[in-house]
């Protein structure tokens, strides 16, 4: 049986992390005009969310959670498909500790 003080604090827990995930930072959209700029501006260097977790050796749900704090730069195509930032995701990945290949890393420098 729960308690009154237990039920509570369990309630105020769900309402915290319900306006937290309100507040989350989402990709940003770019339209199809923006989409070449964009492109050019990240020199094509993009990994899908997948593709991003493949890299740093994590799951596709700590991609997104990086996204969402803001820790790697993601943009939103309107399609739909998400784009990440290679040269973010490495240096995140490796100051977090993650084993990334030397690829990787050294395609992560070329891009600074």
């Amino acid at each position: 049986m729960i308690s009154a003080g237990m039920m509570e604090r369990r309630v105020r827990s769900l309402v915290r992390a319900a306006e937290r995930s309100q507040a989350r930072v989402r990709p940003r959209d770019v339209s199809d005009d923006e989409f070449p700029r964009f492109l050019r501006e990240w020199g094509g260097q993009v990994l899908s969310p997948g593709g991003a977790a493949g890299v740093a050796g994590v799951s596709r749900p700590t991609i997104w959670s990086w996204m969402e704090r803001g820790h790697v730069r993601a943009w939103r195509g309107s399609r739909g498909d998400i784009w990440i930032h290679v040269g973010d995701l490495v240096r995140y990945a490796l100051k977090r500790g993650y084993e990334v290949s030397r690829r990787w890393r050294d395609f992560a420098e070329v891009t600074e």
